[in-house]
């Protein structure tokens, strides 16, 4: 026997064999089966999935079964066995194909008969125990039903098709067709995975990209609701829904099978694109947001599939309820321009939706209200809101304005981002923060950034339109006039539903984009306000400046108004400074493209002074491009914030928003590195004991959300010797660090002088050359950073540091190898103290590999910029941030 079969039992044993009396009907000519079983062992091989268990399985792909088999080749291995097909060659190919195969491989392709004969086709399988046709039951079928037990998952893994694919349950071992799987999202309600799967084994063929959205047991509620609105809403197929595959429950996890978009979502894009810098850039991407309303008033209203003209059907009413920017995606698929600001945006996530049918002619309004379901309460309605002890308790209803709220809400901020980019967006959350303060009926801190009162909406937003409205272009000034007149509105009567909606925002944008302005309100000279965002190197008070050399950033308000600082910080990268004869300069923003307009301001004053009416300053339109595109500006983070933040975070206090908003943007970038720390505990690093617990402590646990795994410390006297936490819930932080607190408090700070070179060195052999691995299906391993908490302090060998450069070539000579790449590795030596050598030592690492292009080192000092302490060399802007300065205080 040449088959799968007989590899995993003899045949003819005591207890039967593989097949009740076969043995007397073997036929001697057994090439095609052995070539059929040469075909399944190379498929096996490009084709691996895993099953619920997660254990890696392969897999034979529909697609190749039917490439496979043609009519001829069923009947010649039919004949060469001896055997009379027991039907039409048709009917195996249409029905009966894997089945077919699987007893083609475990070779007992002589049962053909009994799968014909009772109807028992590729539809029944998989087979349980518990789920046997009748026929199978019998003793003398057991060896049969034995061996396909065990065979069957090879050829019958999922089919991802919403049609087979509706909330079923699957087996354990029923294998996934994921040839990859990459995390990209995990809370404590859900994980999101991107997964590839290919439904044929030929490496022609393009493999499909999904989304997994798995729900544990215990939220089983939320993914029923999503499962069921996903289903009444897959028959519209609007791309501005996210597309929809199908469901299935395996090993105590829910899963939606969805469509994949690789354009993030609507609050990674603000804080990745620079603001529009042109009218044409605006009206791009404004009309481009109006999408989002066509998915709402597929959402909101949804016509039965079948007869749509029979008056006397029913529709489905749907309402989101937990639409914020992180759940609009953002999609390039189809889109031809170049241009980041034309996309197609997505909505996402439907785990707090309700759909519920409603009388066609709608004369029944409570047929139109849903359960409220409690979505986020940031974009929240006031109708929607529980920031109070009585309105968490009982039942309400909703109806489908809370999505007109939620969307005018989302709108705003998209505004603030237009006219004054990602600051535009910190000072405007800074504002309802503050305002949100002020209203005693809120008794949790978790509705901070809300845009309500309890009953209407903050002043906060009047302001931030009004000032957008005097700053922007007219396409974002109708726009917020359209929001506040009909969307952020405290009476749910007095919105406008979705359709209406989408049709007064596209008719303000027009067709086409208009080359002259419509409404004659020029871009002012304007500088946005972060008084209150505590931002660091920005004064708190308003007013101009009355240092000599004031700056003002063009295309932004100057004013006592709720965006206008003292600025007292030089230019930014990514402006122009445009020197004029007043003496005042002028930060031109640059384009998308780099380039920045040369702007002159008059000498009149009366342009430097709060706005009056019929004061303005016109923007040129036109803009010269370069080649090189603009860098995002990188956040400044002290030490001594990211101290309050975490303390913060761990209490439950008000989290300071500018750097809580830094601090995500961080983890987001950086999700999925390994993290070290190596601590040089020699003699001379003793005087920072507690600032080296501190610092490390605040950093780890920064850290924690990016580590796929746990932090790792080490001490450069042991460096064979590795310190995690425990294992533990987040809530238990305090008891999940106290290994690492235990490991400082036994260190005794004796490294031997000179011995850094050899315990980088062991540092670089044992523990990160082995993480730079390929895994055994191929993928790379998670990028590393390693944090080098030392003075320099090596000794005095002229301008080499001490030999620490050889782990350091080591290890660069290692990732090219390797081939993931230069920024799969990261070295960052965090500077306490400012020993000259020392100093010396750290600048020769920083710019040790960027002769060969290949720089993973960086050098910063503790008293510096910690945003870019833990980008480092992964980015060029954040390498090469100045790493001179005095570092911290001996204690």
């Amino acid at each position: 026997m040449s088959g799968a079969a007989q590899q995993q039992q003899q045949p003819g044993s005591a207890s039967g064999g593989d097949g009740p009396n076969r043995n007397a009907t073997r036929p001697t000519n057994r090439r095609a089966i052995d070539d059929f079983v040469d075909f399944v062992e190379d498929t096996k091989k490009k084709c691996v999935g895993r099953n619920g268990l997660r254990e890696r399985e392969p897999y034979i792909p529909l697609d190749a079964l039917e490439e496979y088999w043609h009519p001829t080749s069923i009947r010649a291995l039919c004949r060469s066995l001896h055997l009379s097909i027991p039907c039409e060659v048709d009917a195996i190919k249409s029905r009966l194909l894997r089945t077919f195969s699987l007893l083609v491989h475990v070779d007992m392709v002589s049962h053909l008969d009994v799968f014909v004969k009772w109807k028992i086709s590729d539809a029944h399988f998989p087979l349980g125990e518990d789920s046997l046709p009748p026929v199978l039951k019998q003793p003398r079928y057991k060896d049969l039903v034995e061996v396909i037990l065990i065979y069957q998952w090879l050829f019958f893994p999922l089919v991802l098709k919403p049609t087979e694919l509706s909330g079923i349950h699957l087996p354990e071992r029923l294998i996934l067709p994921f040839d990859s799987e990459e995390t990209i999202y995990q809370s404590n309600s859900s994980n999101i995975t991107k997964t590839v799967t290919r439904s044929s084994s030929s490496p022609e063929i393009q493999r499909e990209v999904y989304v997994i959205k798995s729900y544990s047991s215990s939220l089983a509620n939320r993914y029923a609701n999503e499962r069921l609105a996903l289903t009444a809403i897959q028959d519209l197929r609007n791309p501005h829904i996210i597309s929809y595959h199908g469901s299935f429950v395996q090993s105590g996890t829910n899963n939606l099978v969805l469509g994949y978009v690789d354009g993030g979502n609507l609050a990674e894009y603000f804080e990745n694109t620079p603001r529009p810098a042109t009218r044409h850039d605006a009206w791009l991407f404004w009309k481009s947001m109006t999408g989002v309303w066509k998915g709402l008033v597929g959402l909101h209203r949804l016509a039965p599939s079948g007869d749509a003209k029979n008056e006397a059907s029913e529709i489905h009413w749907g309402v989101h309820e937990d639409l914020k920017p992180d759940n609009i995606l953002i999609s390039r698929n189809g889109v031809t321009s170049n241009s980041p600001y034309e996309f197609i945006p997505i909505i996402s996530d439907f785990g707090h939706s309700c759909v519920r049918i409603a009388s066609r002619d709608g004369v029944d309004p409570e047929k139109r209200l849903v359960p409220d379901r409690h979505g986020n309460q940031e974009f929240a309605a006031p109708e929607a809101s529980h920031h109070a002890s009585h309105l968490r308790r009982g039942h309400s209803t909703i109806d489908a304005s809370v999505d007109v709220w939620s969307m005018g809400c989302i709108l705003s901020v998209a505004a603030a981002w237009v006219v004054m980019g990602d600051y535009g967006i910190e000072s405007y959350d800074a504002m309802r923060s503050k305002e949100f303060k002020s209203i005693a009926s809120f008794e949790d801190q978790a509705y901070r950034g809300c845009f309500h009162n309890g009953t209407d909406p903050l002043d906060a937003v009047a302001k931030t339109h009004r000032q957008v409205s005097e700053t922007g272009d007219e396409f974002t000034q109708q726009v917020v006039n359209l929001v506040g007149r009909f969307c952020i509105v405290g009476d749910p009567k007095a919105r406008q539903p979705a359709h209406k909606m989408y049709e007064l925002l596209c008719n303000s944008l027009g067709r086409e984009y208009p080359p002259t302005p419509r409404i004659t309100t020029p871009l002012k000279v304007r500088t946005p306000d972060f008084s209150h965002t505590h931002r660091r190197g920005i004064s708190q008070e308003s007013g101009v400046s009355s240092r000599s050399d004031n700056y003002m950033l063009l295309g932004s308000p100057i004013s006592s108004g709720p965006f206008s600082p003292n600025l007292q910080t030089p230019p930014s990268a990514g402006t122009s400074v445009v020197p004029v004869s007043n003496g005042h300069i002028v930060e031109s923003p640059t384009d998308f493209m780099g380039r920045s307009s040369q702007i002159l301001l008059p000498s009149s004053p009366s342009l430097l002074e709060p706005r009056h009416s019929g004061q303005s300053l016109a923007v040129p339109e036109t803009r010269l491009r370069s080649t090189e595109p603009s860098p995002q500006r990188d956040a400044f983070l002290t030490i001594d914030e990211c101290h309050e933040w975490v303390d913060a975070k761990k209490s439950k206090r008000y989290v300071d928003n500018t750097v809580d908003r830094a601090i995500q943007r961080l983890q987001k970038q950086l999700k999925g590195r390994e993290h070290i720390f190596l601590i040089e505990d020699s003699p001379s690093m003793r005087s920072y004991r507690k600032e080296l617990l501190d610092v490390f402590l605040t950093l780890s646990y920064m850290a924690k959300p990016m580590d796929p795994n746990r932090i790792e410390l080490i001490f450069a006297s042991q460096p064979s010797i590795v310190h995690k936490p425990f294992p533990l819930p987040s809530v238990l932080d305090s008891l999940k660090n106290r290994p690492l607190r235990e490991a400082f408090k036994n260190c005794q700070f004796d490294l031997v002088d000179g011995f850094m070179e050899q315990s980088l060195g062991q540092v670089v052999d044992k523990i990160i050359r082995e993480k730079l691995v390929l895994r055994p299906n191929g993928s790379l391993a998670p990028p590393v950073s390693l944090f080098v908490f030392t003075d320099g302090r090596w000794g005095k060998n002229g301008d080499l540091p001490c030999g620490v450069e050889m782990p350091i070539q080591k290890l660069m000579n290692s990732t090219r190898r390797y081939g993931g790449g230069r920024t799969q590795m990261m070295v960052q030596f965090v500077r306490f103290g400012d020993d000259e050598n020392g100093m010396q030592y750290l600048d020769y690492l920083d710019k040790f590999g960027k002769k060969d292009k290949w720089d993973i080192v960086d050098h910063k000092p503790i008293s510096g910029n910690i945003f870019t302490l833990f980008t480092g060399s992964i980015t060029t802007r954040g390498d090469d941030e100045g790493e001179s300065g005095s570092s911290s205080r001996q204690t």
